[in-house]
């Protein structure tokens, strides 16, 4: 498990919960962080600018959406795709 990736979404997830927002996010958070796996315990600069891909996000998303029993719907995914979205802009790694 990437320990950087980890410990920033467990932390932007944590801000969120205190702010009243994104109570349905962690599990889409631990299916991207499941996914990352891939890529080793990298730092989170070199993870978002050298190694992911948009492709990457598509694969997370389905890896959540197959293993996930509530998860069968449009709803699902836009939520995926939401979450990521929100942890990429608001911590700000677009920025790295």
């Amino acid at each position: 498990m990437n320990q950087f990736l980890s410990i920033a979404l467990k932390t932007h997830f944590e801000s969120l919960r205190v702010s009243g927002k994104g109570e349905n996010y962690w599990q889409c958070y631990q299916a991207f962080l499941n996914y990352c796996d891939i890529y080793g315990d990298c730092d989170l600069k070199d993870l978002f600018n050298n190694k992911l891909l948009r492709q990457d996000i598509v694969c997370a998303c389905a890896s959540y959406y197959n293993s996930s029993a509530k998860a069968h719907r449009k709803e699902a995914v836009n939520r995926f795709l939401s979450a990521i979205d929100l942890f990429y802009k608001k911590d700000g790694w677009y920025r790295m």
